[in-house]
């Protein structure tokens, strides 16, 4: 049996939840399916949807979230700037959620998403997000990816950054480029792990004697989350 196969067999075999000690119900996608492109091949294969990454979860973890996964990937992968598979999401998946839930919710969703825009600049829509929800979503990825490399479940207190993509603003603009240099250069050249990067991959690095973990998300391409554990900084403020 290769690594990889033993891998996901104990992490199949696995009895409690990646993020807390409650048993396990289900395996959890991390990030959600939802978020590779279906598309297939000439041969029928769906290319994006390879070696995806799936943790041990209970109830609360999985199922319970779904709406914070829709409502995360509805503002990731409709983002200026993502690449080809942010649009393959965005163009197909997209729309049938959007089709479903006007049929069978009368609109919720789509109703919440629109209520969040407030101005269209230059075509495209600005507005809010649900910070926590957004948070909420990146915290748990972030834990489900570590949990998936390490074995561990990362339950430290946590800080995520990067939630703002305000385009228009050139200072917050710049304050958001330098803390990605910021958090680059504290990466180092740690490994980038994902088996269809173009869709999703992650990077980890810990510094074992200040006692920090960081750990790098990137969504299409471009989109980049840093959560991240310092032994001097406390767990994300409410908003």
């Amino acid at each position: 049996m290769s690594l990889a196969k033993e891998k996901r067999q104990i992490l199949a075999e696995y009895p409690s939840c990646y993020a807390c000690d409650a048993a396990k119900t289900s395996m959890e996608h991390a990030p959600p399916k939802c978020f590779f492109p279906e598309e297939t091949d000439e041969k029928g294969i769906q290319p994006f949807r390879r070696d995806l990454i799936k943790v041990p979860s209970c109830d609360r973890h999985n199922t319970e979230k779904s709406g914070d996964d829709v409502y995360a990937l509805w503002h990731l992968a409709a983002l200026d700037g993502v690449n080809d598979c942010g649009h393959m999401v965005r163009e197909n998946l997209l729309r049938r959620i959007a089709a479903r839930d006007w049929k069978e919710r009368g609109g919720a969703l789509m109703r919440r998403i629109a209520n969040e825009i407030q101005e269209i600049d230059q075509g495209r829509p600005v507005g809010r997000t649900d910070s926590q929800r957004m948070i909420r979503f990146i915290r748990e990825c972030a834990q489900a990816v570590y949990f998936f490399h390490t074995f561990k479940k990362l339950t430290l207190p946590l800080r995520v950054t990067n939630l703002s993509n305000d385009f228009r603003d050139v200072a917050k603009t710049e304050i958001l480029q330098q803390r990605e240099r910021s958090f680059d250069s504290e990466m180092g050249a740690s490994e980038i792990h994902g088996a269809n990067p173009d869709v999703f991959n992650y990077s980890i690095s810990e510094k074992t004697e200040q006692g920090i973990i960081l750990v790098r998300l990137v969504f299409y391409g471009t989109l980049k989350h840093w959560i991240f554990h310092h032994p001097n900084v406390g767990p994300q403020p409410s908003t």
